[in-house]
């Protein structure tokens, strides 16, 4: 009998230690920790977002091909999707503070290799390892708030640190542009490694570890079990593929807007900065919105309504294109702040459907979601940098993003709605 009731007893204990650790991580998550998640999810888009304005003087300046400087944008997305495959798992295993002072620390060296070594290959190279270093931000980030909170409170969670980091890429392609113009673009990399070093020291100093640790064979075998399951399960892949999907009129915007906006249209890399900034306060509004309707409309009807309204941006480029040929840069403002809309309602949800499906293993759901979103959009992007360099009208973009927007549709269709479950964590 009493061999009998011990795996119950062992079961519930581990239960009641789970909730017990959610409730004290959330009374411990001061709005200092807040300021911090929001900071380091930053990285990513921040690092990203910097070096576009100077890709076309990039190009000049080392007398390369635009296509080949595009490389430095594409490869930074692999390397993003090649990290959070790495990054989730390990912080399962290891712990969330860790993998991201680690990550942080490559950022930095990889920066300053830059800096010291401005040759076209020397910057591809480091660009990849450059996101290797700053993924682990935004994957662990995602994985602390499921830590604390539960699966509709973590879509809300996620939805403001998002909105808060959209400071990120609204401000960093006005920065970048201006520090081209004025220092070179070798100097953007001596401020990314200032800021890496910077956000080093403000973790070690202030986040507190949120992963209780499995230690052992026992514990590895649990997390390896754990992580078949999620990736055999159709919801998750569903989910996952939403918010890969989803953002994929953001990736032909950010791949073919410079060549539009500054060669095209002969405007300044400054100028481009001012658009994508506007732009991305569109994206910070859908994230606002999501934060507020998902308590009453649901994690799966906000990726519903998200979806339809990130399609309708490339549906308006289509028509501007045929309808206003002389709109200038709004030919791909305007829809593109109609789509970041609909992105901002439907990722945090996504993401919070994904990381919920199994959240034993949120670290490495958060992991393997935000990699296929980098590496749709490194796709996304190559593509479209090989369709500008190869002379095709700038009218042939949006219907890219439509296509991507069209797979976003189907997965939820497919996946998440016809395997929809009663109850989820």
């Amino acid at each position: 009998m009493f061999l009998g009731r011990a795996p119950f007893r062992t079961a519930r204990c581990r239960y009641m230690q789970l909730r017990n650790g959610r409730q004290d991580a959330a009374k411990h998550t001061p709005n200092v920790h807040l300021v911090l998640l929001i900071g380091v999810t930053a990285l990513g888009p921040g690092f990203l977002n910097i070096l576009i304005p100077a890709v076309p003087r990039l190009a000049a300046t080392l007398t390369v091909s635009l296509a080949t400087a595009q490389l430095t944008i594409s490869l930074f997305l692999f390397g993003l999707a090649v990290s959070q495959i790495i990054a989730g798992p390990l912080s399962d295993r290891y712990g969330r503070k860790p993998v991201m002072m680690i990550g942080l620390a490559f950022a930095c060296i990889s920066s300053l290799a830059v800096w010291l070594f401005p040759f076209i290959e020397v910057l591809i190279v480091a660009r990849w390892v450059q996101a290797l270093g700053v993924a682990a931000g935004a994957v662990v980030c995602n994985a602390i708030i499921r830590d604390v909170f539960d699966r509709d409170r973590s879509a809300v969670m996620i939805a403001l640190v998002t909105s808060g980091m959209m400071l990120s890429p609204m401000l960093s392609p006005l920065l970048g542009g201006l520090i081209d113009s004025w220092l070179g673009w070798e100097s953007i990399f001596l401020i990314l490694a200032l800021i890496s070093i910077a956000m080093i020291v403000w973790i070690y100093t202030t986040l507190r570890e949120t992963k209780s640790i499995d230690v052992g064979q026992a514990g590895e075998r649990g997390n390896f079990r754990d992580m078949a399951t999620l990736i055999l399960n159709p919801r998750f892949l569903g989910y996952v593929g939403c918010g890969a999907f989803v953002s994929g009129p953001h990736f032909v915007f950010l791949s073919g807007a410079p060549h539009y906006i500054i060669i095209s249209l002969g405007r300044s890399s400054a100028e481009y900065g001012f658009w994508s900034a506007t732009v991305s306060f569109a994206y910070l509004m859908g994230n606002l919105l999501s934060a507020k309707l998902t308590p009453r409309v649901g994690v799966d009807g906000m990726i519903r309504y998200g979806g339809v309204l990130a399609a309708a941006g490339p549906i308006a480029g289509i028509l501007i294109f045929h309808v206003w040929p002389s709109a200038g840069p709004w030919a791909v403002v305007i829809p593109q702040m109609i789509s970041n809309v609909g992105n901002g309602l439907a990722l945090p949800c996504a993401l919070s459907g994904a990381l919920s499906v199994r959240p034993q293993v949120a670290g490495a759901a958060s992991g393997f979601a935000g990699s296929a979103m980098m590496a749709t959009g490194a796709i996304v992007v190559q593509a479209v940098g090989f369709i500008t360099a190869g002379g095709f009208s700038s009218a042939f973009l949006p219907w890219v993003g439509l296509f991507v927007c069209a797979l976003m549709l189907v997965s939820y269709w497919f996946l998440v709605r016809t395997h929809d479950s009663a109850h989820v964590a």
